[in-house]
């Protein structure tokens, strides 16, 4: 798993630095303030734990997502956390309850985004457009067929 953290630095062939970017910038939660919700929540840091977090342009949203082996609301186990950097409010939470993955969603507030509706459109239209696309190839090979036995009536 990834999180990149602090001051990325970028430099040319010559190693002259050409570029300084903060990629703590546009997020509200530091990395201590989720390493304290880990703490809190009696992470085990040796047995096994990840933290991941994602930035949204277009929404301009960010996402903390962990997965760790502690407590959740003072229950032991195996959890999935997704935290809303922006509002700093747990929005998803699953309890990991089998070796093949399965898991107990405990909550689940995220919003659906448009995006879904979106790529449903984008399939329904290219289904639209492809149906469309087979009637025109129908009808010009109608058309074709039409010519040619219209030809070989009259000339014969």
């Amino acid at each position: 798993s990834e999180c990149p953290l602090g001051i990325q630095y970028d430099f040319d062939e010559k190693g002259k630095m050409i570029k300084e970017t903060d990629l703590d910038e546009p997020y509200k939660l530091t990395i201590e303030d989720i390493l304290q919700f880990l703490k809190k929540n009696n992470a085990n840091f040796e047995r096994y734990y990840s933290i991941n977090r994602s930035f949204d342009e277009a929404t301009k949203k960010g996402t903390w997502s962990l997965d760790y082996f502690g407590a959740y609301k003072n229950k032991q186990g195996n959890y999935l956390i997704e935290i809303d950097d922006k509002t700093n409010e747990i929005q998803y939470v699953a309890k990991i309850t089998g070796k093949e993955g399965e898991k107990e969603i405990l909550k689940n507030t995220k919003k659906e985004t448009l995006l879904i509706d979106e790529d449903n459109s984008k399939k329904n239209n290219t289904l639209i457009i492809i149906i469309l696309l087979f009637l025109a190839l129908f009808l010009l090979l109608g058309a074709v067929l039409y010519k040619y036995k219209t030809s070989l009536f009259i000339t014969s």
